[in-house]
């Protein structure tokens, strides 16, 4: 399946997502995230564009490419009528987050046989309250490659990749690649100011691709969305490629985070605001 998101893209399946410092977690919370703590010293490192606010990829790679498979297993694991990718106003956005990172969801635009990407919803404003120390994590544009109902959802980009004998998608990664080539606009504002190094997506400094990774979707899951009834299963293996963002943590009080992402070969555009209140104290 191939799923896109500003913050979600599906196709199999693949699916697409448009999706100053204040004091951390505890070291119990970064352990949970093993590289997370290691990362964060590299967020003032000189080849990051946007020092205090975003936490560098470059100098640790890895940990983007994990948070981006955890992302999608986030997603992924929370019912359909609860989940954050179909959320109007933030009611769900907090559903399934744990310290010291919480993952912000975009919309899912789901893309067709004919190779378009048609979004469900084109631009959301959610409004959520966390708690101090919190890292936001999450993509501005991305896609998910897996071989669940091929070929239904087999993409048009993807064709020359699939296997009928085997129901599968031989080359993932690039598969993914394919479709990632084909964003063409990211932007990411905190508080009106400008995320540097999104554009163009194709060299942006925030792209990553995860290694294999696998999800579980309970029985009340998005494919619904698709029109395809499953039951609660284990979907692998899996990999995502996209455009994202680890902001360090904001400040006590309200902020805006706003992300927009667009595709004029998939043909769609998409626009994402948060408006999130920092609660103070622990």
């Amino acid at each position: 399946m191939a799923i896109a998101s500003n913050t979600a893209l599906c196709v199999s399946a693949i699916m697409f997502s448009l999706s100053a410092a204040a004091g951390c977690g505890g070291d119990a919370e970064m352990a949970a995230f093993g590289e997370v703590g290691e990362a964060l010293s590299a967020s003032s490192h000189p080849g990051n564009p946007n020092p205090g606010l975003v936490v560098n990829p470059g100098a640790r790679g890895a940990l983007y490419s994990k948070l981006a498979a955890r992302w999608w297993q986030w997603i992924y694991s929370i019912e359909r009528t609860r989940n954050p990718l179909f959320d109007a106003t933030g009611e769900h956005a907090l559903e399934g987050q744990t310290r010291p990172v919480y993952f912000l969801a975009g919309v899912i635009c789901i893309i067709q046989p004919d190779g378009s990407c048609d979004p469900v919803e084109e631009e959301v404003v959610r409004r959520i309250q966390i708690p101090p120390g919190v890292r936001l994590f999450f993509p501005i544009v991305n896609t998910e490659i897996d071989d669940f109902n091929l070929p239904a959802f087999l993409p048009e980009q993807c064709r020359e990749l699939y296997d009928p004998e085997t129901s599968t998608i031989t080359d993932k990664p690039a598969c993914a690649t394919t479709i990632t080539d084909q964003f063409s606009f990211a932007s990411a504002t905190i508080d009106g100011v400008e995320i540097a190094g999104l554009n163009p997506p194709g060299d942006s400094i925030y792209r990553v691709q995860s290694g294999e990774f696998s999800y579980t979707v309970p029985d009340d899951n998005i494919f619904d969305v698709f029109g395809v009834e499953a039951d609660a299963m284990t979907v692998g293996p899996a990999i995502t490629e996209g455009i994202y963002l680890l902001l360090n943590p904001l400040p006590p009080g309200e902020h805006t985070v706003h992300f927009e992402g667009a595709s004029e070969e998939l043909g769609f555009s998409l626009s994402i605001t948060y408006i999130i209140e920092v609660a103070r104290g622990r």
